[in-house]
């Protein structure tokens, strides 16, 4: 009965910048006018790490039928953290109550932002068992090469841009395919990956297990 608008929004900040206001613009999408549509409010929720929530409410009133309401006037209000991902989806559970019903749905914002520099690198999943392990957080037009080795300091692969480095909205990402430069699959074990860029260097320890 009700439509959400967004279902999905971008968020654009720069790197200090981590208070966000969030609004909904709640559709009535019959021309039937019934006590479902009055007193109309709102909450949000997340489990995500990276996010509190500190206005969670928001009243939108009474909603006439083929009308949008919208919690412009007392918007959602949630801080994102230092440690958040530069490219990173936040997945909302947004709950409606009105005079007689209840209804829920789910609203993803995605947030992008700059990376600072190379302190926010971070690689994963880790450990990782199959598939591609990524290295985030790279700062953008950074010029960065990311080599991987073992414990006996053999380098087992090498990720340049358009090479296993890719370019993201805001920040640029590594992802390693779990194969040796001969393209044969990684043995099980421990590896460390550095990071060399015009914004300085990093490195990681990997735990691969299959």
């Amino acid at each position: 009965i009700f439509s959400v608008s967004p279902r999905r929004a971008p968020v654009c900040a720069p790197p200090k910048i981590r208070l966000f206001s969030l609004f909904f613009s709640l559709f009535w999408r019959t021309r039937v006018k019934s006590t479902d549509t009055l007193n109309v409010r709102a909450s949000v929720s997340t489990v995500d790490p990276y996010v509190t929530i500190s206005t969670s409410y928001a009243y939108y009133g009474d909603i006439a039928p083929l009308a949008s309401g919208s919690n412009v006037s007392s918007p959602f209000v949630f801080r994102v953290s230092e440690l958040c991902p530069c490219e990173h989806i936040i997945k909302f559970d947004l709950l409606m109550n009105t005079t007689d019903r209840t209804f829920y749905t789910q609203v993803q914002v995605a947030v992008s932002r700059p990376a600072p520099g190379v302190t926010m690198v971070y690689c994963w999943p880790n450990p990782v068992r199959s598939g591609t392990l990524h290295i985030s957080n790279i700062p953008l037009g950074s010029r960065p090469s990311v080599s991987i080795y073992n414990l006996v300091g053999e380098e087992v692969a090498l990720l340049r841009d358009g090479e296993g480095i890719v370019t993201l909205n805001s920040s640029m990402r590594a992802d390693w395919d779990l194969k040796n430069k001969y393209g044969r699959p990684a043995a099980s074990g421990v590896y460390y990956y550095f990071l060399r860029s015009d914004m300085g260097s990093a490195k990681g320890k990997i735990a691969v297990i299959k």
